[in-house]
């Protein structure tokens, strides 16, 4: 009986050892043909996307669960086989792991917790564009919607939009999931879609479906604004009339990017009086800046120039209008001193010839005296030194000479000396009786090199001091600058306050235009023809912000329609800039417009040298017929 009863029960477990051996080997079964729809699945998103995109690929494996190991085990080994030209970082998250920021990334997970581990969301935060990420994971547990939020969660806490994952339960179907973080009933907060719905094969779907778009449509939720007073670029809603309008060319903009993307608007002002903000030296940010690192806005513009230091610590969009900075000093005509009143007529070589010519003959007169004393006497009839600079001085300022000449020797030195200074005393005087009749004035400057030489001070804020800080006259301490808090427009009214102080302000030449056609100052202020740079005007955004995209499309397509300029020429009415032809203005005569005159000298004295030598032979002639008779 015993005997019966113990075959019976070893009958029973070989039976037993069968049934699971076949469950094995049908789980193992199923595990391979898993496998290798997943392989076909990642292999698919290989060639119509990461192939297309970037030669270098990120591979990320961390799981705990050895079944898991062992898919994944076996998929690389599959879907590695085809990436022979492409370069692959292989990575496991459980051998002490620092997550590198990559463009284009493959992780293998088979829970939250491991995903964690990988922590992408850190090295993305400084970066200006949203990776993409293909998740693999691999569960082994029922509450596989809840682990999949929780992944969702956190890539959207991190901005990281660009995901899709490809979900397997063991030994069931794949299905490719993302999210949306707004849709019709939720605003920020990451709704799990299936993407191969309706049965759809993953290796039907387009590369844009397998990336969705998911941010052309932000179904009226609310974004904020980082804006303040700017006009004519920005100006705030007026509550009572206007409660979602912005004013001016930018918020023009805002406006239409609202009503495109379909979300609604919210605005906050910066604190203090900061607006933009600045990037300090020992890395922190004010303004506008801070309110987006901090997430306290999503977006923010307002003139807000491009420039690689706010670049370093923000994400921009393309550039969609360029205006110039310009100096700005008040059209204000100064009455010319004495002193250049007299010096006028001629410019500073003309009257360093004619100083230095009178000056060279006064001098030869003691050099011969010193040397040849003779020469003295066959040159001027005198050896009287007090005598012959008398006489210089006296032709040169047209008054008569002292002593009368005999010798022809004399009167020709004196004839050469009389005509060039004739000719310039009439010149001078000519060019002086129509600066006086004209009553001519100094004229603002129009460079950078005259403000410096007429010393002018520069008046800006602080925002606009630290623009300027690369202009060479400001950067060599050429030209004074001088801080005020004051808004964009606010160095206008300093100017005409302060007029009879060389005072110059910079500012986009947008800013000029506005305050003139507002505040009717028609002919008030001069623009220096240079411009000091071109600003480049963009919007900004915290980094690795979703917003980039979305909006750099809309402002491209804009700019390249012609619309913001279009927008911009509405607004901006410069018309006033347009130069009049006005008088003629004499200026100081040149060396190059007395040539006729320097030729009419070289007639005279050629004539004369003539005159001279007919003389000497006349006398010779007359004194030896002379002799002759006697």
């Amino acid at each position: 009986m015993v005997s019966i009863s113990c075959l019976t029960i070893l009958l029973y477990a070989l039976k037993l050892t069968q049934i699971h051996g076949d469950h094995d080997i049908l789980l193992n079964l199923k595990h391979s043909i898993n496998v290798s729809e997943m392989a076909l699945s990642v292999k698919y998103f290989n060639e119509v996307f990461f192939v297309k995109e970037t030669s270098e690929l990120s591979v990320i494996r961390s799981a705990n669960d050895t079944m898991a190991n062992s898919y994944f085990d076996v998929l690389l080994n599959e879907i590695m086989k085809p990436l022979n030209n492409m370069k692959l970082r292989l990575n496991n998250a459980e051998t002490n792991y620092d997550h590198e920021y990559s463009y284009f990334n493959i992780a293998l997970i088979d829970s939250f917790d491991n995903f964690r581990k990988i922590n992408p969301g850190p090295a993305s935060r400084g970066q200006d564009f949203s990776e993409y990420y293909l998740i693999v994971f691999y569960g082994r547990d029922t509450n596989y919607n809840q682990e999949m939020q929780k992944i969702f969660e956190y890539c959207w806490h991190y901005y990281i939009a660009n995901v899709a994952l490809l979900f397997t339960l063991e030994g069931q179907s794949i299905d490719l999931f993302t999210y949306y973080p707004f849709t019709p009933n939720h605003c920020q907060r990451p709704q799990i879609r299936k993407i191969n719905e309706e049965s759809r094969q993953i290796m039907n779907l387009s590369p844009n479906e397998l990336y969705p778009e998911k941010f052309l449509n932000f179904h009226n939720c609310t974004l904020v604004a980082a804006v303040w007073d700017v006009p004519p670029y920005l100006t705030l809603p007026e509550t009572e009339r206007r409660p979602n309008q912005f004013g001016g060319v930018e918020g023009l903009l805002l406006d239409i990017m609202a009503g495109v993307l379909n979300f609604d608007l919210d605005y906050k002002i910066p604190p203090n009086n900061e607006q933009r903000g600045l990037v300090k030296k020992d890395g922190n940010v004010t303004g506008a800046i801070k309110m987006l690192n901090e997430r306290i806005a999503d977006v923010s513009l307002g003139s807000f120039r491009c420039t690689l230091e706010r670049s370093t610590v923000l994400t921009p969009t393309a550039t969609f209008y360029q205006t110039m900075q310009v100096f700005t000093v008040l059209a204000l005509k100064q009455a010319l001193g004495s002193f250049e009143v007299i010096t006028y007529p001629f410019d500073i070589y003309i009257w360093s010839i004619s100083l230095g010519l009178t000056a060279i003959l006064v001098a030869s007169t003691y050099i011969f005296n010193l040397f040849y004393k003779n020469a003295l006497e066959i040159i001027y009839e005198t050896t009287s030194l007090s005598v012959i600079s008398a006489n210089i001085i006296a032709i040169t300022l047209g008054q008569p000479t002292i002593g009368k000449q005999k010798r022809s020797m004399t009167r020709y030195f004196i004839f050469i000396w009389v005509l060039w200074t004739f000719v310039l005393r009439s010149t001078y005087q000519g060019a002086l009786f129509d600066f006086l009749n004209s009553q001519r004035t100094i004229e603002p400057p129009d460079s950078s090199k005259e403000l410096v030489e007429r010393h002018y001070t520069l008046v800006v804020n602080l925002a606009t001091s630290d623009a300027y800080s690369g202009v060479a006259a400001i950067r060599d301490k050429q030209l004074k600058v001088q801080i005020m808090n004051v808004t964009d427009t606010g160095g206008f009214p300093v100017l005409e306050e302060n007029s009879n102080k060389p005072y110059v302000t910079g500012t986009p030449r947008d800013f000029l235009i506005h305050y003139v056609n507002v505040h009717r100052k028609f002919g008030v202020f001069h623009v220096l023809p240079e411009s000091v740079f071109s600003q480049q005007l963009c919007i900004y955004f915290s980094k690795h912000s979703y917003l980039v995209t979305s909006f750099d499309r809309i402002l491209l397509n804009l700019r390249s329609f012609g619309l913001i300029n279009h927008w911009a020429k509405q607004v901006f009415d410069d018309r006033f800039l347009a130069t009049s032809p006005a008088n003629a203005e004499t200026k100081a005569l040149s060396l190059s417009h007395l040539s006729s005159v320097f030729m009419l000298g070289i007639y005279m004295y050629a004539s004369a040298t003539i005159v001279f030598f007919l003389e000497i032979i006349w006398y010779r002639c007359y004194e030896k017929r002379r002799l002759d008779i006697y």
